[in-house]
């Protein structure tokens, strides 16, 4: 299968996941990235081709934060899918956006189920794990490193264990802002400031007894 068709499988996948048809999402965005997978093998001078592209482009698109349609934020799960351009041709850039996506169609997913639920959890550990790949493929971008720390923390508190981990999450999400406000390009992090719940929520839960 060539990168185009790759490519629309992708768009398809956030479509769905905007249309809230999160099974169908996880099978479409899975089957786009085990079918770019195997063009990556078999296409090897494929893997280094690098357009210098921002992901972050992609996301900034959409022009959208990731809240929800409610006036007042719970919580905040950033839950855009990341579309690619037709013109894409950078293997690490795809990749990161098809493990994302997919990450995101299991975490969305998880989030309509009963939190007791094994297949919950279950669906919650396998984003987790996506996530953290998707993170380490090398492709520039804050927005996509910032969401994929966001979610993560979302479901180490959603997990209930791992409350710490979740902390540290939004912590060094407070201090890449900081970061970003320093430098100049605060405007990134307005596209996530939806995370201060978050942030407010995990103290609160691991504040002391009075």
């Amino acid at each position: 299968m060539g990168v185009e068709k790759v490519v629309e499988l992708n768009n398809r996948a956030v479509a769905l996941l905007d249309g809230k048809h999160f099974q169908k999402a996880i099978q479409t965005a899975s089957f786009a990235l085990k079918q770019f997978q195997g063009h990556r093998r078999e296409n090897p001078e494929a893997v280094a081709v690098r357009q210098n592209a921002c992901i972050d482009q992609s996301m900034l698109a959409r022009n959208v934060g990731g809240h929800s349609d409610d006036d007042v934020i719970e919580e905040f799960i950033y839950h855009n899918g990341i579309i690619l351009p037709s013109t894409v041709s950078d293997c690490a850039l795809i990749t990161s956006a098809l493990v994302f996506n997919t990450a995101l169609a299991h975490q969305l997913l998880a989030s309509a189920m009963d939190p007791q639920d094994n297949l919950c959890h279950s669906l919650l550990r396998k984003a987790k794990a996506l996530y953290k790949v998707a993170y380490n493929e090398q492709v520039e971008g804050i927005l996509i490193k910032f969401a994929i720390i966001n979610n993560i923390g979302v479901i180490y508190r959603w997990l209930g264990e791992e409350d710490e981990l979740a902390r540290e999450c939004f912590d060094f999400l407070v201090s890449l802002t900081m970061s970003l406000a320093h430098t100049g390009s605060a405007d990134l992090a307005q596209h996530m400031c939806g995370f201060w719940a978050n942030v407010e929520i995990t103290n609160k839960k691991l504040a002391p007894a009075a």
